[in-house]
């Protein structure tokens, strides 16, 4: 997997991005007025080569289209006002039929005259406002099966919410450049360049949008302290922050489909263009609100991005009309024309070692799966099986992510690719997590005994781990812990409670955190302790759940604890969590299996034919599972990167809680639209595939709970992603 840009790349951005911080400054934007252009600005664009940055005559002489795509986004940061994406797409359009030495091709390189694109067949609608029009000097445009070029520019510049340089063009006539199939084929792929640009442009524009309104955030003071404290400011911003990095994300995915020719890119690329019009939309209406009424003063600039965000998203038509094309292309294996988009420089796909993993781990299962195993599988913890476990762990299946094995360690994607087998294999993965987490912290904070004594039997998988943090009044708060442990000597007394310990019942020791210091609050007077469940005084209770799932109250009297089983220091345990809850926290992958299952159900009941037809083949159910399937691969792209990240250290604070709140929240949102669809049979429980995803929504709401509530993840994206301030106490 690669996902990181490479050096010409990030030169490439820079260099258009230290252009337009000094060339196009909100005082120019204003300047360009309602018309949205800057001649002065153009012209450096063209001495930089921009308009013709893809209309090479073969692909080594173009950039790639990620290259045009970032300097698009570029483009978005600062409100270019230039019709750069029209100008570069349709002067590689007619490069294509009329070659480089055109006189229209020179006079178009050299700035002189300025080419837009028609994105509508002529013989439909021979009216069009064009994007660029009021400035463009020709035009190309598709009538039927003929590509033409109408030279009649110079039309009225229509007054526009977006402050673009929109005019309205007679497309009856022009010249006649090129017919057939290959004109059509090579327009169609023109307009899906001009989307995919527009796209970029739009992540550029609403990156700045919410940049601004953090700035703004941790500025203004109410009510003694900053309001981007106030989670009602905070949490809908981080909404958008996940919601726009997932939009490039999947846009970097869609394009390196199209320069692999893979069969899912035509696919991608209609909901890649769908996902940006709607994070950018939402990005943009939620930051202007962040500056409250100052957000509608003109003197401020949030509102000028607001105006492009908007103008720029409805000059492509409809957006909501891309998921029908997004349904046709994913559902009916409708044809498509894409743009050459180069050699790809980016890999999103598992890497075969991480493939080969998991097969290997699928034949395991297979080869050593008992009648026993059968009965109970399920995706709770009751399929555990203590036997199957420790073949796992003497195969080296599991458990081998450890930083003590240094080269020899399982890569994260080998790791998200075994858990995909047991999720498939009806085998918990959740007893295998905590117990991999429990032992990752006794390693490296544990004391000499407690490794001598823990490290060997998890590793060969004969002891199991559940996480003691929760308690029945204090939730994802886990800080606020009430349990205490008393110093008696080398012994510490537990006293008190711990609640939702799913697996206790089958945990040889519990990772606990408690109150050490009674006279102490919030995240003093904590220390974290690793606890035999062997040791008297450890009870424990169970709690049935809404999702099928047992977890358990787990109570600890009088219980003495010998102090070799301490983590870290006295009352340093806020510290030492916060390494636990880093493991915790970047669990997005394990809980994105769930939602794989699930819409792998919902596919198979979409295209299950009942008296000759099936949901599938109604335009509007194609349209709805599009989007659907859009915020799926928008969740997968954010998981592909948490992955990327693990395996090359490649980190960023923000990441791991931004996959997690946004994978989980994905499915909840997904599931419920599926139950929708399928309704009433999706409420009936069951095997049958809207049985699987009825219960794939009862899951999605324990995956927006545990491991942290979507508001603690919230609140860590906006502090982390947006440098925002704390929103909670």
């Amino acid at each position: 997997m690669n996902i990181a840009l490479t050096e010409d790349q990030a030169l490439l951005q820079s260099t258009f991005d230290r252009l337009l911080m000094v060339e196009s400054t909100p005082a120019r934007i204003r300047s360009a007025g309602p018309v949205g252009h800057d001649p002065a600005l153009w012209r450096q664009l063209v001495d930089l080569g921009a308009p013709a940055m893809r209309a090479g005559e073969t692909a080594d002489s173009s950039m790639t289209l990620l290259d045009a795509a970032l300097v698009a986004e570029v483009a978005g940061t600062h409100l270019a006002s230039a019709p750069l994406i029209e100008a570069v797409v349709a002067l590689a359009l007619l490069v294509k039929h009329v070659g480089s030495e055109h006189p229209l091709v020179k006079q178009a390189e050299a700035g002189d005259q300025i080419i837009t694109l028609a994105l509508t067949d002529a013989a439909v609608a021979p009216d069009q406002i064009l994007p660029g029009g009021a400035v463009a000097t020709a035009a190309l445009a598709l009538r039927d099966n003929a590509l033409v070029l109408i030279r009649d520019g110079g039309k009225p510049h229509l007054p526009n919410t977006g402050n673009l340089p929109l005019a309205r063009w007679d497309l009856s006539g022009g010249e006649v450049i090129a017919r057939g199939d290959a004109a059509r084929a090579t327009y169609e792929a023109a307009v899906e360049e001009w989307r995919l640009l527009s796209a970029a442009c739009l992540i550029g524009s609403a990156q700045k949008s919410l940049d601004l309104a953090a700035d703004y955030a941790r500025e203004r003071r109410q009510f003694g302290r900053p309001i981007g404290s106030f989670q009602g400011l905070a949490h809908p911003l981080a909404d958008s922050l996940a919601d726009v990095e997932a939009g490039r994300l999947l846009l970097w995915r869609a394009i390196t489909a199209i320069s692999n020719h893979d069969r899912e890119a035509g696919g991608l690329s209609a909901m890649a263009c769908w996902w940006a019009t709607q994070a950018a939309g939402g990005a943009a209406r939620r930051a202007l609100r962040a500056f409250g009424g100052y957000g509608l003063s003109l003197e401020y600039d949030i509102q000028l991005y607001h105006r492009r965000i908007v103008g720029l998203t409805l000059i492509g038509g409809d957006p909501q009309a891309l998921l029908a094309i997004a349904g046709e292309r994913l559902f009916k294996n409708a044809q498509v024309s894409l743009p050459d988009a180069g050699d790809a420089t980016m890999e999103f796909n598992l890497p075969a070692s991480a493939l080969e993993a998991g097969r290997q781990l699928s034949e395991f299962i297979d080869a050593n799966r008992t009648p026993r195993m059968v009965e109970r599988a399920h995706h709770s913890t009751s399929s555990h099986d203590a036997d199957f476990h420790r073949q796992l762990a003497t195969a080296g299946f599991i458990l081998g992510g450890w930083k003590s094995a240094g080269d020899q360690a399982t890569t994260a994607a080998a790791a998200y690719a075994r858990f995909a087998a047991l999720e498939a294999g009806g085998y918990t993965t959740h007893v295998i997590s905590t117990t991999d987490m429990v032992g990752q912290i006794v390693e490296q904070f544990g004391s000499d005994a407690a490794r001598e004594e823990i490290v060997p039997r998890i590793k060969a998988g004969e002891a199991v781990c559940s996480l003691g943090f929760s308690e029945p009044s204090s939730g994802s708060d886990v800080f606020s812990a009430r349990t205490r442990a008393t110093a008696d000597g080398d012994e510490w007394i537990i006293d008190g409670q711990k609640m939702f310990t799913t697996a206790g019942h089958y945990a040889d020791y519990v990772l606990l955190l408690l109150r050490t210091d009674p006279a102490a609050t919030g995240h003093e007077g904590l220390t974290l302790f690793v606890v035999p469940t062997s040791l008297p005084g450890y009870q424990f209770q169970a709690v049935e759940t809404y999702q099928d799932e047992r977890t358990n109250i787990t109570f600890y009297s009088e219980m003495r604890v010998p102090d070799h089983y301490r983590l870290g220091a006295v009352g340093s345990g806020a510290k030492v969590m916060t390494a636990a809850l880093a493991l915790e926290h970047s669990a997005a992958g394990s809980m994105f299996h769930a939602q794989v299952i699930m819409m792998d159900a919902a596919q198979a009941w979409g295209r299950a034919r009942v008296t000759d037809t099936a949901p599938l083949d109604r335009p509007d159910i194609r349209a709805r599972f599009a989007a659907i399937v859009a915020r799926f691969e928008a969740a997968r792209s954010l998981v592909q990167r948490s992955l990327w990240a693990a395996d090359t250290g490649k980190h960023h604070r923000a990441w791991g809680p931004m996959a997690k709140m946004f994978v989980t929240e994905s499915h909840l949102r997904n599931a419920w639209e599926l139950m929708e669809m399928g309704a009433p049979e999706s409420g009936l429980t069951g095997t049958h595939p809207l049985g699987v995803v009825e219960l794939g929504h009862r899951r999605a709401y324990g995956s927006t709970i545990y491991g942290g509530t979507s508001e603690v993840h919230r609140s860590l994206v906006a502090e982390q992603g947006l440098g925002m301030p704390k929103s909670r106490s």
